[in-house]
Protein backbone atom coordinates (compact mmCIF):
# COMPACT_ATOMS: atom_id res chain seq x y z
CA UNK A 1 0.00 0.00 0.00
CA UNK A 2 2.83 2.38 0.81
CA UNK A 3 4.34 1.71 -2.59
CA UNK A 4 1.05 2.52 -4.31
CA UNK A 5 0.65 5.71 -2.30
CA UNK A 6 4.12 6.91 -3.22
CA UNK A 7 3.75 5.94 -6.90
CA UNK A 8 0.54 7.91 -7.43
CA UNK A 9 2.02 11.41 -7.01
CA UNK A 10 5.07 10.41 -9.07
CA UNK A 11 2.84 9.43 -12.00
CA UNK A 12 0.89 12.64 -11.56
CA UNK A 13 4.14 14.63 -11.66
CA UNK A 14 5.16 12.92 -14.91
CA UNK A 15 1.77 13.76 -16.41
CA UNK A 16 2.22 17.41 -15.46
CA UNK A 17 5.71 17.49 -16.98
CA UNK A 18 4.40 16.02 -20.23
CA UNK A 19 1.45 18.44 -20.28
CA UNK A 20 3.70 21.46 -19.63
CA UNK A 21 6.07 20.32 -22.38
CA UNK A 22 3.19 20.09 -24.85
CA UNK A 23 1.86 23.54 -23.88
CA UNK A 24 5.36 25.04 -24.13
CA UNK A 25 5.88 23.45 -27.53
CA UNK A 26 2.59 24.77 -28.86
CA UNK A 27 3.34 28.26 -27.47
CA UNK A 28 6.75 28.35 -29.15
CA UNK A 29 5.18 27.19 -32.41
CA UNK A 30 2.55 29.96 -32.27
CA UNK A 31 5.18 32.58 -31.47
CA UNK A 32 7.28 31.33 -34.36
CA UNK A 33 4.38 31.48 -36.80
CA UNK A 34 3.45 35.00 -35.68
CA UNK A 35 7.03 36.16 -35.95
CA UNK A 36 7.28 34.69 -39.44
CA UNK A 37 3.95 36.18 -40.51
CA UNK A 38 4.90 39.75 -39.61
CA UNK A 39 6.75 41.66 -42.24
CA UNK A 40 9.90 43.52 -41.27
CA UNK A 41 10.06 46.66 -43.37
CA UNK A 42 12.61 46.52 -46.12
CA UNK A 43 14.43 49.58 -47.40
CA UNK A 44 16.44 50.67 -50.39
CA UNK A 45 19.24 53.08 -49.51
CA UNK A 46 20.66 56.05 -51.40
CA UNK A 47 24.10 57.07 -50.17
CA UNK A 48 24.22 60.23 -52.28
CA UNK A 49 21.66 62.04 -50.15
CA UNK A 50 21.38 59.57 -47.25
CA UNK A 51 17.73 58.76 -47.89
CA UNK A 52 15.81 55.50 -47.78
CA UNK A 53 12.74 54.16 -49.57
CA UNK A 54 10.32 51.58 -48.18
CA UNK A 55 10.26 48.83 -50.81
CA UNK A 56 8.15 45.80 -51.53
CA UNK A 57 8.95 42.57 -49.73
CA UNK A 58 6.99 39.46 -50.57
CA UNK A 59 4.66 38.14 -49.43
CA UNK A 60 3.05 41.42 -48.40
CA UNK A 61 -0.23 39.73 -47.46
CA UNK A 62 1.46 38.48 -44.28
CA UNK A 63 1.71 42.02 -42.91
CA UNK A 64 -0.78 42.33 -40.06
CA UNK A 65 -2.01 44.80 -37.46
CA UNK A 66 -0.49 48.26 -37.13
CA UNK A 67 2.43 49.44 -39.24
CA UNK A 68 4.56 52.38 -38.16
CA UNK A 69 6.94 53.62 -40.82
CA UNK A 70 10.02 55.18 -39.19
CA UNK A 71 11.28 58.61 -40.19
CA UNK A 72 14.90 57.45 -39.92
CA UNK A 73 16.70 54.10 -40.14
CA UNK A 74 20.16 53.13 -39.01
CA UNK A 75 22.21 50.93 -41.31
CA UNK A 76 25.81 49.98 -40.63
CA UNK A 77 26.21 52.99 -38.37
CA UNK A 78 24.77 55.45 -40.91
CA UNK A 79 21.45 57.23 -40.42
CA UNK A 80 19.12 57.52 -43.41
CA UNK A 81 15.98 59.65 -43.68
CA UNK A 82 12.98 57.72 -44.97
CA UNK A 83 11.54 59.93 -47.72
CA UNK A 84 9.60 57.57 -49.99
CA UNK A 85 7.14 54.70 -49.89
CA UNK A 86 7.92 52.77 -53.04
CA UNK A 87 5.68 51.17 -55.65
CA UNK A 88 3.70 48.16 -54.35
CA UNK A 89 5.32 48.49 -50.91
CA UNK A 90 2.19 47.31 -49.07
CA UNK A 91 0.04 46.13 -51.96
CA UNK A 92 -2.42 43.37 -50.96
CA UNK A 93 -1.52 43.65 -47.26
CA UNK A 94 -5.20 43.07 -46.50
CA UNK A 95 -4.71 42.52 -42.74
CA UNK A 96 -3.05 45.88 -42.05
CA UNK A 97 -5.39 47.82 -39.77
CA UNK A 98 -3.51 51.09 -39.37
CA UNK A 99 -0.50 52.80 -40.97
CA UNK A 100 1.46 55.68 -39.49
CA UNK A 101 3.21 57.74 -42.18
CA UNK A 102 5.96 60.01 -40.79
CA UNK A 103 6.45 63.65 -41.75
CA UNK A 104 9.68 62.74 -43.54
CA UNK A 105 7.77 61.14 -46.43
CA UNK A 106 7.44 63.23 -49.59
CA UNK A 107 6.40 60.58 -52.12
CA UNK A 108 3.95 57.64 -52.07
CA UNK A 109 4.40 55.28 -55.01
CA UNK A 110 2.02 53.50 -57.36
CA UNK A 111 -0.13 50.83 -55.70
CA UNK A 112 1.75 51.49 -52.46
CA UNK A 113 -1.30 50.59 -50.35
CA UNK A 114 -3.72 49.24 -52.94
CA UNK A 115 -6.08 46.52 -51.77
CA UNK A 116 -5.29 47.07 -48.08
CA UNK A 117 -8.89 46.23 -47.33
CA UNK A 118 -8.67 46.47 -43.52
CA UNK A 119 -7.46 50.08 -43.49
CA UNK A 120 -10.18 52.38 -42.15
CA UNK A 121 -8.42 55.73 -41.86
CA UNK A 122 -5.27 57.24 -43.31
CA UNK A 123 -3.46 60.51 -42.61
CA UNK A 124 -1.19 61.75 -45.38
CA UNK A 125 1.19 64.24 -43.73
CA UNK A 126 1.93 67.75 -45.00
CA UNK A 127 5.34 66.59 -46.20
CA UNK A 128 3.86 64.47 -49.02
CA UNK A 129 3.97 66.23 -52.37
CA UNK A 130 3.27 63.43 -54.82
CA UNK A 131 0.63 60.71 -54.56
CA UNK A 132 1.08 58.22 -57.41
CA UNK A 133 -1.47 56.23 -59.38
CA UNK A 134 -3.61 53.71 -57.50
CA UNK A 135 -1.76 54.53 -54.27
CA UNK A 136 -4.81 53.60 -52.16
CA UNK A 137 -6.98 51.95 -54.80
CA UNK A 138 -9.44 49.25 -53.70
CA UNK A 139 -9.02 49.95 -49.98
CA UNK A 140 -12.64 48.94 -49.50
CA UNK A 141 -12.67 49.49 -45.73
CA UNK A 142 -11.30 53.02 -45.92
CA UNK A 143 -13.82 55.54 -44.56
CA UNK A 144 -11.74 58.64 -43.84
CA UNK A 145 -8.69 60.26 -45.46
CA UNK A 146 -6.76 63.36 -44.45
CA UNK A 147 -4.59 64.90 -47.18
CA UNK A 148 -1.75 67.24 -46.25
CA UNK A 149 -1.76 70.82 -47.51
CA UNK A 150 1.53 70.63 -49.42
CA UNK A 151 0.49 67.95 -51.87
CA UNK A 152 1.02 69.07 -55.46
CA UNK A 153 -0.10 66.11 -57.53
CA UNK A 154 -2.70 63.38 -57.01
CA UNK A 155 -2.37 60.85 -59.79
CA UNK A 156 -5.06 58.88 -61.61
CA UNK A 157 -7.05 56.28 -59.65
CA UNK A 158 -5.28 57.25 -56.40
CA UNK A 159 -8.39 56.35 -54.35
CA UNK A 160 -10.30 54.49 -57.01
CA UNK A 161 -12.85 51.93 -55.78
CA UNK A 162 -12.55 52.97 -52.14
CA UNK A 163 -16.25 52.23 -51.89
CA UNK A 164 -16.60 53.21 -48.20
CA UNK A 165 -14.69 56.50 -48.39
CA UNK A 166 -17.22 59.14 -47.39
CA UNK A 167 -14.97 61.68 -45.62
CA UNK A 168 -12.03 63.46 -47.28
CA UNK A 169 -10.24 66.18 -45.33
CA UNK A 170 -7.64 68.62 -46.66
CA UNK A 171 -5.45 70.59 -44.26
CA UNK A 172 -5.17 73.58 -46.60
CA UNK A 173 -7.62 76.15 -47.97
CA UNK A 174 -10.13 75.81 -50.81
CA UNK A 175 -7.88 77.98 -52.99
CA UNK A 176 -4.90 75.69 -52.32
CA UNK A 177 -7.00 72.64 -53.09
CA UNK A 178 -8.05 74.03 -56.46
CA UNK A 179 -4.39 74.46 -57.46
CA UNK A 180 -3.56 70.77 -56.97
CA UNK A 181 -3.13 68.77 -60.19
CA UNK A 182 -5.42 65.74 -60.11
CA UNK A 183 -5.36 62.80 -62.51
CA UNK A 184 -8.45 61.26 -64.06
CA UNK A 185 -10.73 59.07 -61.97
CA UNK A 186 -8.67 59.71 -58.85
CA UNK A 187 -11.82 59.17 -56.76
CA UNK A 188 -13.66 56.76 -59.05
CA UNK A 189 -16.50 54.93 -57.24
CA UNK A 190 -15.98 56.90 -54.02
CA UNK A 191 -19.16 57.97 -52.15
CA UNK A 192 -17.77 61.28 -50.81
CA UNK A 193 -19.12 64.34 -52.61
CA UNK A 194 -17.19 67.18 -50.92
CA UNK A 195 -13.67 67.96 -49.73
CA UNK A 196 -13.53 69.40 -46.21
CA UNK A 197 -10.96 72.21 -46.28
CA UNK A 198 -9.92 74.40 -43.34
CA UNK A 199 -12.03 77.30 -44.63
CA UNK A 200 -15.06 75.36 -45.84
CA UNK A 201 -16.22 72.58 -48.12
CA UNK A 202 -15.70 72.33 -51.85
CA UNK A 203 -17.50 70.08 -54.30
CA UNK A 204 -15.60 66.95 -55.21
CA UNK A 205 -14.94 67.04 -58.96
CA UNK A 206 -14.44 63.64 -60.47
Amino acid sequence: KNVVCEQEPKNQKIKWIILCSIVLGISLLIIGVLAFSRKILQFEYDNTDMTATVVEKQPTFRVTGDVEIPSHVNRLGKVYTVTKIGDNAFKDAYSVAHVTIPSSISYIGSNAFSNCSSLTTIIIPNSVRDLSSCAFAKCIGLTSVTIGKNIQYISSFAFSECVSLDSIYYTGTIKQWERIIKGGFWVDKVPADVIHCVDGDVELRR
